[in-house]
């Protein structure tokens, strides 16, 4: 009877203390984005967690995606031959025509909607202003994480000799981070602030930055908040 009475306690133990091991404490959040194609077309879509591509896919009908809180997603129409592309419909209301469509998932499951490419006006509105047809239908509205910023701008940034570019970004509560030793592409919102820093190879050193061409900066790290379209940024080493 002792020995059963012992190895009971030995068993409550044990299991009071195995869950603190196996539940992680920074579980990444997630949210759902359904992606549906009114028309006759396809999208392109890329999700960019961290700097990095987390995932991708084509979609000729619909599909749902699932992505972490933070995630920078761009939607790229692709009218078929003899078509055009009409405007981006999120949670059955019109959000115009820009090409990439970009949003952020976040925070956590809640963070959830619906994206419609629309071709040649498939979808139409119904008498209060929500766009309808008899395949799909929306009629939620449309969560903060999924409104999107008006404007985009593009940055092009470069290295010129041995060196590493860090970039981090911010806008609202939406960050991101990544870094290059060749060049590379982003794209953040208008008005999204982004700091570069410049490590220099063994041996070499860090000289400037060259902004668009014509600017010459020399402070390192270099902050900008971006609001034109297009902008190029490169670091020089030697």
């Amino acid at each position: 009877m002792k020995s059963r009475l012992v190895l009971a306690l030995v068993l409550i133990l044990a299991l009071a203390v195995l869950p603190t091991g196996l539940v992680p404490v920074h579980a990444l959040q997630f949210g759902t984005v359904t992606v549906a194609v009114a028309g006759p077309g396809t999208v392109y879509w890329k999700g960019v967690y961290n700097g990095a591509i987390y995932d991708s896919g084509w979609v000729n009908n619909s599909s749902s995606i699932t992505l972490p809180q933070g995630t920078m997603v761009t939607f790229t129409p692709q009218p078929l031959t003899g078509h055009e592309f009409t405007n981006w419909v999120v949670n059955g209301y019109d959000q115009g025509s820009d090409i990439p469509y970009v949003s952020f998932t976040g925070p956590g499951p809640s963070a959830s909607g619906t994206v419609i490419a629309n071709f040649d006006g498939t979808l139409i509105k119904n008498p209060d202003g929500i766009y309808t047809n008899l395949t799909l239908a929306n009629s939620v509205k449309i969560p903060a994480a999924l409104i999107p910023p008006s404007e985009y701008s593009t940055i092009q940034i470069g290295v010129e000799g041995s060196g590493t570019i860090y970039w981090s970004t911010s806008y609202g509560s939406s960050t991101e981070s990544g870094s290059t030793s060749a060049g590379y592409t982003i794209l953040v919102p208008s008005g999204a602030t982004v700091t570069f820093t410049a490590t220099a190879k063994s041996g070499k050193a860090f000289i400037n930055w060259n902004v668009n061409s014509a600017n010459v900066v020399s402070t390192n790290p270099y902050t900008i908040s971006y609001t034109t379209p297009t902008s190029t940024v490169t670091a020089v080493f030697i």
